[in-house]
């Protein structure tokens, strides 16, 4: 991801032994996700925030030299997830 994205993040999701990973077009810093949770409103979205700030591992990816890269990017399952995500934040979770 770090070879199109200037910035990725990765939250870990302790109950489900798996971890989400963020990643921004525009410059940002790892900060600003705090910065967002505090100004969040939707109820449901302030628990994500609230669950990850407190046990996410919150981290910022750096680019490393000689990194081992895997993916998953081929598994009709994570289409299924992305529409999912994209249909709560078109719904207005996120604005």
């Amino acid at each position: 991801m770090l070879q199109v994205y200037p910035n990725v993040y990765v939250i870990d999701v302790p109950t489900m032994a798996n971890s989400m990973v963020v990643a921004t077009n525009s410059p940002s810093r790892i900060e600003n996700f705090a910065e967002n949770a505090a100004a969040a409103t939707n109820p449901l979205l302030k628990q994500v925030f609230a669950a990850s700030l407190q046990k996410g591992n919150l981290r910022e990816i750096k680019p490393q030299a000689e990194a081992v890269l895997f993916t998953d990017d081929k598994a009709p399952v994570e289409e299924v997830i992305d529409q999912i995500i994209l249909g709560v934040v078109n719904d207005g979770a996120i604005k």
